[in-house]
């Protein structure tokens, strides 16, 4: 099962630590083919990192489905504020 799978769509997909956009997860990688085959079901703190605090931090995912698109641009404004 892939994290997408996981996650409510749509979403955004924040730092659990300072509620910033500028996060990365880890994924595994075929070297021989650089086949995508997919992170964890699950992902630990771990295997999440927040580029703005530089630390493995976690994730929150927000359901954004039914907002409008104003309402998508207040929720991003608040988490990086």
């Amino acid at each position: 099962m892939k994290l997408a799978s996981l996650l409510p769509r749509p979403s955004l997909v924040i730092c659990a630590k300072c509620g910033g956009l500028n996060i990365k997860i880890m994924d595994w990688v075929d070297p021989n083919t650089e086949e995508l085959l997919g992170g964890s079901d699950d992902p630990s703190d771990y295997d999440t990192y927040c580029e703005t605090c530089e630390d493995n931090t976690g994730i929150i995912a927000i359901p954004i489905s039914g907002l409008t698109e104003v309402e998508v641009e207040l929720v991003i404004t608040k988490t990086i504020m």
